[in-house]
């Protein structure tokens, strides 16, 4: 007899393979939070837009890049390319319902796995933007 545990994980990998091809074709974006003092902070990050503004989240509260993007809320996301500008506003209101929607709309089965491996609440950032700043080439 199979256990559920292992049911699971067989479902989760039949779901990951299936749903890679879908993700590899999504957008992942490279989030850049100045520090104080010499240090920036780096970090790879799922992004929606809801025009006018861009959501990403920290896929959890205890995120290093967090206590410095409270401090420094004007970040960087290197998007298709291009650097640009943003201030970052942390989305504390209770209902996040909408930006989770926003998420499992763009990014689907990879959204839904992530939820269901995930141990702690995610952090929804709302990003205005601010300006653009060159391309990788640049």
């Amino acid at each position: 007899m199979v256990s559920r545990r292992t049911l699971l994980l067989v479902l989760l990998a039949a779901a990951a393979a299936l749903g890679w091809n879908k993700i590899s074709a999504q957008e992942v974006a490279t989030l850049n939070v100045p520090g104080s003092g010499m240090e920036d902070y780096y970090d790879q990050v799922w992004v929606v837009d809801a025009r006018p503004y861009v959501w990403i989240r920290a896929e959890s509260p205890d995120t290093t890049w967090l206590d410095p993007l409270r401090q420094n809320p004007d970040i960087y996301l290197w998007r298709n390319g291009e650097r640009a500008a943003y201030h970052a506003t942390i989305w504390e209101e209770k209902d996040v319902a909408h930006v989770d929607k926003l998420f499992r709309r763009k990014y689907g089965v990879m959204e839904q796995l992530r939820a269901l491996v995930r141990t702690q609440p995610t952090v929804p950032i709302r990003l205005e933007p601010i300006g653009r700043y060159g391309t990788a080439a640049e």
